[in-house]
């Protein structure tokens, strides 16, 4: 049952959302199965005002378009725009507005704000974690997000019938002004005490406590910035090395030390070239100075490991005619040591954008072939099929962490280039794990007994 409409088992449930398939699978109740329909990542272009387009009933985008490109003799449908927040949108854009994180709209030509047949309200399809709610586990939402990004369970909390007692009075069987968790009954602005600084948790709506997971601001754009953590704190914050740098017409600097400091919103930092072959240069259409270290090769002229492991031979004759010997050793076993390093770095980025570039094919790969099934073969069963692995489907890596790693590990299901895991376990969380570059499914290492 979903939505007072009575399905069968192994039908599929009809949604707003395309890019959400559930069914109605068998088991000891029959219950509600979903997953996500994977994207694969489209290059960006460059200009203003480009946004997605979505063909209709389609979950991925098909391309970028920008208003600046629709050219003057375009059909009635392609020319169409919708404007909203002194924004427009190309025809077949997504809208989200930020007030309403579950509100999506599309530009339609019926389009005439928000209050039209173009939005509508984001699905979160509660019945699939019928069993966590019936166990009396919580749902945490993100402040940007519409739907739930995992659940808190009494048992994960340790919460249980012999806890904060002292706060159940007289009326503690009449429960109607209470919320209820583990057993026990809490008057309202009570907040649970978690082991996660993002999520606060507070007793305003009864029966059922509000948790809400805090979100971060996006990092500094600025260079050689150092990421610094607390634990009593959920977003980091950042300190940037700034230097007096002069910046002239023919990329000279005049640096002088200077102390860590915090960037300020408006000002320009300064940046520090790691590379020697780096210059410090304004580039057309920037508004603050940045290294420019030379262009990467086209997809006309594609790069090869040679050329992310060769260096520029820097003219050392000059200087080491005028070092003393000893010295003129030392500077060469410097020089050395300095070159195996740049290898070795240059050939850690090689086979990093060697990885993307595969995890990206495969996530193509997987998605065309999904589409081709599904328009296919209308009876085919979608929850068996991405329940297991074929040959071609690349297999989900779970990494088990202890309590105190969690620190370490960023938590996003979205990265560039990278396709968005299924984890087989619902306790277990999707995040980027130190020394990982895509998501993963991250779950608690067990307790030995």
């Amino acid at each position: 049952m979903y939505q007072s409409v009575a399905y069968k088992v192994g039908e599929k449930i009809k949604l707003a959302d395309n890019c959400q398939v559930c069914r109605c699978v068998d088991g000891i109740t029959p219950q509600v199965v979903c997953r996500q329909r994977e994207c694969p990542q489209l290059d960006p272009v460059e200009g203003e005002n480009c946004h997605l387009v979505y063909e209709e009933n389609k979950c991925c985008p098909s391309r970028y378009e920008c208003i600046e490109d629709v050219p003057e003799n375009a059909s009635e449908a392609s020319a169409f725009t919708c404007i909203y927040n002194n924004i427009t949108y190309p025809f077949g854009a997504k809208i989200y507005p930020p007030d309403d994180p579950c509100l999506v709209c599309e530009c339609k030509e019926d389009w005439n704000g928000l209050n039209n047949s173009s939005c509508y309200q984001q699905e979160c399809v509660f019945e699939k974690k019928k069993h966590l709610l019936e166990a009396g586990c919580i749902p945490i939402y993100h402040e940007r997000r519409c739907c739930p990004i995992e659940y808190y369970c009494p048992e994960d909390l340790h919460y249980n019938n012999m806890e904060l007692r002292e706060l159940e009075g007289e009326n503690s069987t009449e429960n109607g002004g209470r919320c209820i968790f583990g057993g026990n009954s809490y008057e309202i602005g009570t907040e649970l005490s978690l082991n996660d600084s993002c999520v606060k948790c507070i007793c305003q709506v009864p029966p059922d406590f509000t948790c809400v997971h805090q979100s971060c601001s996006l990092p500094p754009s600025a260079e050689n910035c150092v990421e610094i953590r607390s634990a009593d704190q959920c977003c980091p914050t950042y300190d940037c090395l700034l230097a007096d740098v002069t910046v002239t017409e023919t990329s000279a600097t005049e640096e002088d030390d200077s102390e860590p400091s915090t960037t300020e919103e408006g000002v320009c930092p300064t940046p520090l070239c790691a590379d020697d072959s780096c210059q410090i240069e304004i580039p057309p259409g920037h508004e603050c100075p940045t290294c420019v270290c030379g262009e990467l090769q086209t997809e006309e002229n594609p790069e090869t490991e040679e050329y992310f492991i060769q260096f520029q031979s820097h003219d050392t004759e000059d200087v080491e005619n005028h070092l003393a010997p000893n010295e003129l050793r030392q500077k060469r076993s410097e020089n050395m040591q300095t070159d195996e390093i740049q290898t070795q770095q240059s050939q850690q980025q090689w086979n990093i954008l060697q990885e993307d570039e595969d995890e990206m094919e495969t996530g193509e790969t997987i998605e065309r072939e999904r589409e081709l099934s599904e328009e296919s073969n209308e009876g085919f069963d979608e929850i068996k099929a991405f329940g297991s692995k074929g040959p071609n489907t690349p297999p989900v890596v779970t990494v088990e962490l202890e309590d105190t790693d969690f620190d370490n590990v960023i938590w996003t299901s979205i990265v560039p280039g990278c396709p968005t895991p299924l984890c087989a376990d619902s306790s277990c969380r999707i995040g980027v794990p130190q020394g990982h570059r895509c998501p993963t499914c991250i779950c608690k290492k067990a307790r030995q007994p």
